[in-house]
């Protein structure tokens, strides 16, 4: 093994494009998938999702207080903000899970009245999913292919709705 190491290093000393086209010590490695691509052993992926990453970067939603858009909006999301993340990993695992690969990252935004909407909003289709603040209501939504698909109604935030997770596949 550490001949394979001493030959890569120096593959990539010689020629720099190698480090990120050829990343592996062997020739036959080439068709592994990278490690940050495979799943760990526990089943968890390595790299990050883009559903994980679009949930990350909307961590700035718990920090919104009352009136944080001058018009009297709603703050304090800590709680709809866990319920509209979780309703997000349940549906992209069950997305891949499913159809092998991940799921478009949607856009996470506040809700004046306190809710939180994922919106997919692509050239090819637009999905919009709202999750309330009260965990006693169903999740709503509303999508359109825009030619000539409408898809709405609502889901309880704990179920991964096939007829969804279907429609979203077909278009991305």
């Amino acid at each position: 093994m550490l001949a394979l190491r001493q030959i890569d290093k120096e593959l990539r000393y010689r020629n720099p494009k190698r480090r990120s086209e050829e990343w592996r010590c062997h020739p036959c490695e080439r068709d592994l998938p990278r490690p940050q691509d495979r799943p760990s052993d526990s089943g968890v992926r390595i790299r990050p999702t883009p559903a994980e990453q679009g949930i990350e970067r909307s961590r700035w939603i718990l920090q919104l207080q009352d009136d944080w858009d001058d018009e009297g909006a709603v703050g304090g999301y800590a709680e709809v903000w866990s319920r509209a993340t979780e309703f997000l990993r349940s549906y992209a695992t069950a997305f891949y899970d499913r159809y092998g690969r991940d799921l478009n990252l949607p856009s996470i935004s506040p809700v004046p009245n306190g809710s939180i909407d994922l919106h997919w909003d692509y050239p090819s289709y637009e999905l919009l999913i709202n999750v309330t603040r009260d965990s006693a209501k169903p999740v709503t939504f509303y999508g359109d292919d825009r030619a000539s698909t409408v898809l709405k109604g609502s889901v309880p935030d704990t179920d991964s709705s096939a007829t969804l997770l279907a429609w979203l596949a077909e278009r991305s």
